[in-house]
Formats: C-alpha cells, structure tokens, sequence
C-alpha cells in the first residue's frame, strides 16, 4: 500500500499546521474506521487507527489529550497507550513522520 501523504498547507489539513492539532483521515484499506493524527511537536506526529481495541467502537479527537471510547470508557493518552480499561491493549500505531510542510503516513495496510 502507498504512504498517505499529507501537505498541512492545504486548508483541509490545517489543523495539522502546529504542535497540538489534531485531525482525522480517510483509511484507504478501511472505509470504516478512520485514521487519527496528533501533532505532538514541531517534529513529531502520531498516527492511530480510530478502532477502539476493545469493541472495535469508532474514537472521537483528544479532548486536552485524553482519547476516550464513547461505547465504554476506556481511555488513550496521545501515544495510544491505553490508560483505562476495559481496553487491555493500546490503539493500532501507523508510521508517521513530518519533514516540512509534509506528512508521510505509512503501513496503512497494515492494520
């Protein structure tokens, strides 16, 4: 599968543009379930699939960086470690990067 590529100059990914910013994307392998980006820094974006690993319930954006599932509560920080279950196990990690204006996300396939 080939990377997402991402311009944050683009109106429709400006939330993208600075650290604490986030947004969700079409999944090309899976039009069901989003893609979740956070930009954690100048250099640094998170990428997760938006499948809750307990139910499979669709999360919403952080909220003051806290990801919660509205189906049971269980709760994610913003490198998808589960922090409250009933989830036992953390969101499903892409590959994503950021080199200027640009984010890569990558092993889409994968989840």
């Amino acid at each position: 599968m080939k990377p997402i590529i991402l311009d944050v100059q683009k109106p429709v990914y400006k939330a993208l543009a600075v650290a604490g910013g986030s947004l969700k994307v079409p999944n090309p392998v899976d039009n069901k379930k989003t893609i979740i980006l956070i930009r954690i820094s100048d250099t640094e974006i998170a990428a997760f699939s938006s499948k809750c690993p307990h139910l499979g319930c669709e999360l919403p954006l952080p909220d003051e960086g806290v990801i919660t599932c509205p189906c049971h509560g269980s709760t994610f920080d913003e490198s998808g470690k589960v922090t409250h279950g009933p989830s036992i196990k953390d969101l499903y990690r892409f590959t994503a990067s950021v080199s200027g204006n640009t984010i890569t996300i990558s092993n889409v396939g994968a989840a």
